[in-house]
């Protein structure tokens, strides 16, 4: 009777085991790993889109910057706004 407790145990164990690294997708993982060059092929390629989305990113807080800017200075020395300040 015993053993069949610690049997149903280690039954109720692994099934949560299998759960949990099903839903962690754990197994795509483990190939990934197993498989070399698909791992280096995906770095480089996460590597490029990080790079790129950076340099948008930097160009377009630039760009608008410098809008911000220009409108600024054309607002801040024009003679509309000395005739009423």
């Amino acid at each position: 009777m015993r053993l069949f407790k610690k049997i149903d145990f280690l039954n109720k164990s692994i099934d949560k085991l299998n759960y949990n690294l099903e839903e962690n997708n754990l197994y795509s993982i483990v190939e990934l790993l197993e498989n070399k060059k698909k791992m280096l092929v995906r770095n480089l390629i996460s590597g490029i889109s990080k790079g790129i989305r950076n340099r948008n990113r930097l160009l377009f807080n630039y760009c608008g910057s410098n809008i911000f800017f220009a409108v600024y200075r054309k607002i801040k020395y024009s003679n509309y706004w000395r005739l009423y300040f």
